[in-house]
């Protein structure tokens, strides 16, 4: 007998007959006249260039006014293949992603003594052009299963995340809501720090307003709130963490055409 996450993408998969990543699609189908020049993270400011096709070209992380990493990004065929981490002008780490038949992979690389090593590999599953889950395997263990995530829809958001970890059983999920606005993570094709790339808050149409964690009997309520300008983008975003509120307000700013 498969497994619960088995089955599922062998379900997920099944009817995939062409893939691009979400984000490049939308990009391709229409203009963009806004593109965030500086976003959140959660512990740290994104600083956000783009190159001649508006695609992210570097991006600048710093806490706390003291200078971080940059991320630089290479393409090919406008799709992200690859994005090196810098840190005092040497490269610390690097991913790589290789796009497949209803697949992305991500390899995550860091540098031991001498060399950089493969210690990640994520593999997204997509139906179409949508993301619907992903899965973490170990390259120092056979490629075996550490973690896995399959998403809900609804419309264009992610409003459920399960996550199976290296067993075959939901160990834990995520709720989400949202306002109605444009979410400038997507439209920047960024999430918010480290860990895999594609996640809830690049891949929903929409801004996260509500995050509600689920483990066993273990609820956790963190909340997403905005000020909007005169177009409806975001250029404020304050978060309560477990119902404390973060202050100051995290600033979001934009280049327009």
């Amino acid at each position: 007998m498969k497994s619960q996450f088995t089955c599922y993408i062998l379900l997920a998969t099944a009817t995939v007959a062409f893939v691009r990543c979400n984000h490049d699609d939308d990009q391709s189908q229409q203009a963009t006249p806004c593109l965030p020049t500086t976003l959140p993270g959660y512990t740290s400011t994104l600083t956000i260039s783009y190159n001649a096709d508006k695609k992210i070209s570097t991006v600048n992380y710093a806490e706390d006014d003291t200078p971080g990493y940059q991320l630089s990004y290479l393409y090919a065929n406008g799709k992200i293949t690859r994005i090196n981490t810098m840190q005092g002008g040497a490269t610390k780490a690097y991913d790589t992603f290789t796009y497949g038949n209803g697949t992305i992979t991500e390899s995550h690389f860091t540098k031991g003594s001498n060399h950089f090593e493969e210690d990640s590999r994520i593999v997204y599953y997509l139906n179409g052009t949508r993301i619907t889950a992903w899965a973490d395997h170990n390259p120092h263990n056979g490629l075996t299963r550490r973690d896995s995530v399959v998403f809900t829809y609804t419309d264009e958001n992610i409003t459920r995340k399960d996550s199976y970890g290296p067993g075959e059983n939901i160990e834990n999920y995520f709720l989400y809501t949202y306002d109605d606005k444009t979410n400038p993570f997507k439209l920047a094709g960024l999430n918010d720090e480290d860990d895999e790339y594609f996640k809830p808050i690049n891949i929903s149409k929409n801004n996260v307003t509500g995050m509600e964690f689920h483990d066993g009997d273990h609820t956790n309520h963190d909340n997403f709130t905005y000020t909007y300008d005169a177009d409806g983008l975001p250029v404020t975003r304050a978060i309560t963490w477990g119902g404390i509120l973060e202050d100051p307000a995290q600033t979001i700013s934009y280049a327009c055409n």
